[in-house]
Protein backbone atom coordinates (compact mmCIF):
# COMPACT_ATOMS: atom_id res chain seq x y z
CA UNK A 1 0.00 0.00 0.00
CA UNK A 2 2.79 2.43 0.92
CA UNK A 3 4.49 1.84 -2.44
CA UNK A 4 1.24 2.56 -4.29
CA UNK A 5 0.67 5.78 -2.34
CA UNK A 6 4.27 6.83 -3.04
CA UNK A 7 3.88 6.07 -6.76
CA UNK A 8 0.69 8.15 -6.98
CA UNK A 9 2.38 11.03 -5.16
CA UNK A 10 5.37 10.84 -7.50
CA UNK A 11 3.09 11.11 -10.54
CA UNK A 12 1.17 14.03 -9.02
CA UNK A 13 4.38 15.87 -8.09
CA UNK A 14 6.36 15.17 -11.25
CA UNK A 15 4.76 16.66 -14.37
CA UNK A 16 7.90 15.83 -16.33
CA UNK A 17 7.28 12.07 -16.10
CA UNK A 18 3.68 12.40 -17.25
CA UNK A 19 4.60 14.79 -20.05
CA UNK A 20 7.52 12.64 -21.20
CA UNK A 21 5.25 9.61 -21.30
CA UNK A 22 2.68 11.50 -23.39
CA UNK A 23 5.34 12.72 -25.83
CA UNK A 24 6.89 9.24 -26.08
CA UNK A 25 3.48 7.66 -26.70
CA UNK A 26 2.74 9.99 -29.59
CA UNK A 27 6.27 9.65 -30.97
CA UNK A 28 6.01 5.85 -31.01
CA UNK A 29 2.63 6.01 -32.76
CA UNK A 30 4.12 8.35 -35.37
CA UNK A 31 7.12 6.03 -35.87
CA UNK A 32 4.88 2.99 -36.28
CA UNK A 33 2.60 4.79 -38.75
CA UNK A 34 5.62 6.09 -40.68
CA UNK A 35 6.59 2.43 -41.09
CA UNK A 36 3.11 1.79 -42.55
CA UNK A 37 1.59 -0.05 -39.59
CA UNK A 38 -2.02 0.11 -38.42
CA UNK A 39 -2.14 1.83 -35.04
CA UNK A 40 -5.42 2.32 -33.22
CA UNK A 41 -6.11 5.95 -32.32
CA UNK A 42 -5.24 6.91 -28.78
CA UNK A 43 -3.04 8.87 -26.48
CA UNK A 44 -2.19 6.22 -23.90
CA UNK A 45 1.17 4.50 -23.57
CA UNK A 46 -0.45 1.17 -24.46
CA UNK A 47 -0.34 0.91 -28.24
CA UNK A 48 -2.18 -1.84 -30.12
CA UNK A 49 -1.03 -2.80 -33.62
CA UNK A 50 -3.69 -4.71 -35.56
CA UNK A 51 -2.32 -7.84 -37.22
CA UNK A 52 -5.55 -9.80 -37.90
CA UNK A 53 -4.72 -13.51 -37.81
CA UNK A 54 -4.15 -14.95 -34.30
CA UNK A 55 -1.40 -17.38 -35.31
CA UNK A 56 0.48 -14.71 -37.24
CA UNK A 57 0.16 -12.33 -34.28
CA UNK A 58 1.73 -14.94 -32.00
CA UNK A 59 4.56 -15.57 -34.51
CA UNK A 60 5.29 -11.85 -34.74
CA UNK A 61 5.27 -11.49 -30.93
CA UNK A 62 7.79 -14.31 -30.58
CA UNK A 63 10.03 -12.86 -33.30
CA UNK A 64 9.87 -9.44 -31.58
CA UNK A 65 10.93 -11.08 -28.33
CA UNK A 66 13.80 -12.82 -30.15
CA UNK A 67 14.89 -9.29 -31.13
CA UNK A 68 14.80 -8.00 -27.55
CA UNK A 69 11.37 -6.35 -27.60
CA UNK A 70 8.69 -7.04 -25.02
CA UNK A 71 5.28 -7.13 -26.70
CA UNK A 72 2.04 -8.97 -25.97
CA UNK A 73 -0.10 -10.90 -28.43
CA UNK A 74 -3.80 -10.18 -27.84
CA UNK A 75 -6.01 -12.83 -29.45
CA UNK A 76 -9.55 -14.20 -29.24
CA UNK A 77 -11.47 -14.44 -27.01
CA UNK A 78 -9.98 -11.18 -25.66
CA UNK A 79 -10.61 -9.49 -29.03
CA UNK A 80 -12.94 -10.48 -31.89
CA UNK A 81 -11.70 -13.08 -34.40
CA UNK A 82 -9.71 -11.41 -37.18
CA UNK A 83 -8.61 -8.47 -35.01
CA UNK A 84 -5.67 -10.02 -33.14
CA UNK A 85 -3.06 -7.46 -32.28
CA UNK A 86 0.29 -6.78 -30.74
CA UNK A 87 0.25 -4.60 -27.66
CA UNK A 88 3.23 -2.40 -26.88
CA UNK A 89 3.76 -0.40 -23.73
CA UNK A 90 5.77 2.82 -23.97
CA UNK A 91 7.56 4.18 -20.90
CA UNK A 92 8.81 7.65 -19.97
CA UNK A 93 12.32 6.18 -19.72
CA UNK A 94 12.42 5.12 -23.38
CA UNK A 95 14.55 7.37 -25.57
CA UNK A 96 13.43 8.56 -29.00
CA UNK A 97 16.20 6.40 -30.50
CA UNK A 98 14.88 3.34 -28.58
CA UNK A 99 11.35 3.95 -29.83
CA UNK A 100 12.38 4.59 -33.42
CA UNK A 101 14.53 1.45 -33.47
CA UNK A 102 11.73 -0.62 -31.92
CA UNK A 103 9.22 0.64 -34.51
CA UNK A 104 11.61 -0.31 -37.32
CA UNK A 105 12.20 -3.80 -35.89
CA UNK A 106 8.47 -4.40 -35.42
CA UNK A 107 7.63 -3.16 -38.93
CA UNK A 108 10.36 -5.27 -40.52
CA UNK A 109 9.12 -8.38 -38.71
CA UNK A 110 5.50 -7.71 -39.67
CA UNK A 111 6.43 -7.07 -43.31
CA UNK A 112 8.55 -10.24 -43.33
CA UNK A 113 5.54 -12.22 -42.08
CA UNK A 114 3.31 -10.83 -44.84
CA UNK A 115 0.75 -9.06 -42.68
CA UNK A 116 -2.28 -7.86 -44.65
CA UNK A 117 -3.20 -5.01 -42.29
CA UNK A 118 -0.46 -2.57 -43.38
CA UNK A 119 -2.23 0.77 -43.61
CA UNK A 120 -2.01 4.09 -41.86
CA UNK A 121 -4.46 5.56 -39.41
CA UNK A 122 -4.34 9.07 -38.10
CA UNK A 123 -3.61 9.75 -34.46
CA UNK A 124 -6.56 11.36 -32.74
CA UNK A 125 -5.95 14.08 -30.17
CA UNK A 126 -8.15 16.84 -28.81
CA UNK A 127 -5.62 19.43 -29.98
CA UNK A 128 -1.96 19.86 -30.82
CA UNK A 129 0.71 22.26 -29.61
CA UNK A 130 2.98 23.86 -32.18
CA UNK A 131 6.00 25.82 -30.94
CA UNK A 132 8.51 27.58 -33.17
CA UNK A 133 11.92 27.91 -31.49
CA UNK A 134 14.51 30.40 -32.74
CA UNK A 135 18.06 29.68 -31.62
CA UNK A 136 20.93 32.13 -31.27
CA UNK A 137 22.46 30.99 -34.58
CA UNK A 138 19.24 32.15 -36.34
CA UNK A 139 18.09 28.59 -37.07
CA UNK A 140 14.51 27.58 -36.38
CA UNK A 141 12.98 24.40 -35.13
CA UNK A 142 9.31 23.54 -34.94
CA UNK A 143 7.98 21.29 -32.20
CA UNK A 144 4.61 19.70 -32.91
CA UNK A 145 3.01 17.51 -30.26
CA UNK A 146 -0.42 16.59 -28.89
CA UNK A 147 -1.54 18.34 -25.75
CA UNK A 148 -1.66 15.32 -23.43
CA UNK A 149 -4.78 15.95 -21.34
CA UNK A 150 -7.05 18.65 -20.04
CA UNK A 151 -5.41 18.78 -16.59
CA UNK A 152 -1.90 19.27 -17.98
CA UNK A 153 -0.21 22.60 -17.20
CA UNK A 154 0.33 24.21 -20.61
CA UNK A 155 3.35 26.34 -19.58
CA UNK A 156 5.12 23.36 -18.02
CA UNK A 157 4.36 21.22 -21.06
CA UNK A 158 5.64 23.90 -23.48
CA UNK A 159 8.82 24.30 -21.42
CA UNK A 160 9.28 20.53 -21.46
CA UNK A 161 8.87 20.39 -25.26
CA UNK A 162 11.37 23.21 -25.77
CA UNK A 163 13.94 21.60 -23.44
CA UNK A 164 13.56 18.30 -25.32
CA UNK A 165 13.90 20.01 -28.69
CA UNK A 166 17.08 21.81 -27.67
CA UNK A 167 18.78 18.80 -26.08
Amino acid sequence: VCASIRAIKEIQDNDKLVNTLSVNSLFMRECLMAEGLTVIDGETPIIPIIIGDAARTLEIKEKCQDNGLIVSAIRPPTVPVGTSRLRLTVMATHTKADLKAAAKIIADIIKERGCDKMRNHFVHSSFFVSILIFSQDKSEKRVYAPFPHKNCNFSAYAAFLIRNALS
